[in-house]
């Protein structure tokens, strides 16, 4: 049996196909091949270790890296389970590269770093996110949240079935519209409008101020400042004179009084008054109080109350007109009493006085300066009185 050999460079090799138990040596790589008279270029000798040429390599046991590397370029295709320690780092984090997960992950995914890192980016966000529970340490963005609030004592706080707070108690700012009723106490500063479609009940604690940010109703002093005050119209008539003269549904100003206690007829439930300001002064010039048994009005000149000078209006329906009389708690003596003189209408004669009252009725009494005279009218002429 005859041997047959070739030798010759590496690319001299691959150009040829060796007979069958031919050698083949190439120079330039210093390696040895076999052919079997139908590979170009033979087969490598095997225990040379190198399986570049090996186009489907085999492992007859486990691979033992020695503490070396696998470095190249090319795809790494395994059926099986991939066990590994240490550090893996899949890509080079410059954007381009994609790791695409077919199957299920087995495990917590949990960062090296607190806050270091972001899960998708303004432009590049996930679709749907699907868990369990979400304990969120900063602030949640949002555009629409569909869900139901849980206080941490596990109680209910929005029900978003029923579109409702269930809690007792909001804390916090409040931002944007509010529609339908709310009822409970609101603390706190409350910049908006309260349609008329809606109601509220409950206590108000703070100012409130108009449109121009001037105080409406000033919590600091407990008073209420207003250039007009309109009062709309309550659909409950309360008498038949409110009904009969005043309409069926008259609007009112209230004035009441919480008191612990009889009141007495002339102890004053509610008191309206009347100041001017003048470069920031304010001085009171009237007061007109109510009580059960009459209305009085006092004059206030330079804003000292003068309880001498008054009219009151007596629950009897007599009237007193006081001018030095201070005693503006007694019933007045008959149904006009005035404390002071008289002055009826004064006219220069008779012609002058009929142009003046054209209709007159019985009881008027006028001074009649031709003659220097009182006259009253009987029903049906004038007559002099002295």
């Amino acid at each position: 049996m005859a041997l047959r050999l070739r030798r010759g460079t590496n690319a001299e090799r691959t150009a040829i196909t060796p007979e069958a138990g031919e050698l083949v040596y190439a120079t330039d790589t210093k390696k040895v091949y076999v052919g079997d008279g139908t590979t170009t270029g033979g087969l490598i000798v095997s225990g040379q270790n190198d399986i570049v040429d090996d186009g489907t390599p085999q492992l007859g046991g486990d691979l033992d890296l020695n503490g070396n590397n696998i470095t190249g370029t090319g795809n790494i295709n395994i059926t099986g389970t991939i066990t590994a320690t240490g550090n893996i780092n899949l890509g080079d984090g410059a954007g381009s590269d994609i790791i695409a997960v077919g199957g299920t992950i087995q495990g917590a995914l949990t960062p090296d770093s607190q806050l270091a890192y972001n899960q998708g980016s303004n432009t590049a966000r996930w679709n749907t996110g699907y868990y369990g529970s979400l304990d969120v340490l900063g602030h949640v963005e949002a555009d629409s949240i569909k869900a139901d609030l849980v206080s941490d004592d596990s109680t209910l706080a929005y029900n978003q079935t029923t579109k409702a707070f269930t809690g007792t108690t909001f804390t916090g700012n409040l931002v944007g519209n509010v529609t339908g009723d709310a009822a409970g106490n609101h603390t706190g500063t409350f910049t908006g409008v309260i349609a008329a479609t809606g109601t509220f009940d409950g206590d108000i604690t703070g100012s409130v101020f108009g449109d121009d940010s001037t105080a409406l109703v000033d919590a600091v002093n407990n008073s209420m400042s207003a250039t007009t005050i309109t009062t709309r119209i309550i659909n409950s008539p309360i008498g038949v004179l409110e009904t009969n003269a005043l309409g069926a549904n008259p609007a009112r100003l209230l004035f009441n009084r919480d008191n612990t206690g009889a009141l007495a007829t002339n102890q004053s439930i509610g008191r309206l008054l009347t100041q001017k300001t003048i470069d920031g002064v304010a001085t009171v010039v009237a007061s007109h109080s109510m009580s059960e048994a009459a209305y009085n009005w006092i004059h206030a000149p330079a804003g000292t109350y003068n309880y001498d000078n008054y009219v009151t209006f007596h629950q009897s329906g007599k009237v007193a007109i006081s001018m030095g009389q201070a005693n503006i708690t007694a019933e007045p003596a008959a149904h006009l009493e005035v404390g002071g003189a008289i002055k009826p209408g004064v006219y220069a004669n008779n012609t002058a006085r009929d142009a003046a009252i054209t209709s007159p009725v019985a009881g008027m009494i006028v001074f009649n300066t031709t003659g220097t005279k009182f006259q009253g009218y009987t029903g049906s002429a004038w007559v002099d009185l002295n």
